[in-house]
């Protein structure tokens, strides 16, 4: 994978899942496209890491991992940081027109 090409998704936010059940969704939603290659919890919430070898593949990445963070009811405290850029959820979500 290119490590030039990650996604970071960070909450503050309680899951309504374990974090595990949310890793395999996620992996299975960036399959051949890219790899969840972490997650992780701590005092200030949970995160999950995303790599990508195409930036061609990003906007496909960006549209159904949100899909899948809103499924789970997460909002305002779920950010990404999308190589190096800040976005919230609610941001990505009205970007691709996906309804929250």
């Amino acid at each position: 994978m290119n490590n030039d090409h990650y996604i970071f998704i960070h909450s503050s936010e309680p899951l309504d899942c374990g974090l595990d059940e949310l890793e395999d969704e996620l992996f299975a939603v960036v399959e051949c496209r890219g790899d969840v290659t972490g997650t992780g919890t701590g005092p200030n919430g949970w995160n999950v890491d995303i790599e990508f070898e195409s930036p061609n593949s990003l906007n496909g990445i960006l549209i159904e991992t949100a899909r899948s963070l809103k499924r789970h009811g997460l909002g305002e405290g779920t950010n990404y940081n999308v190589c190096g850029r800040q976005r919230s959820l609610p941001q990505i979500l009205d970007q691709f027109g996906i309804q929250p």
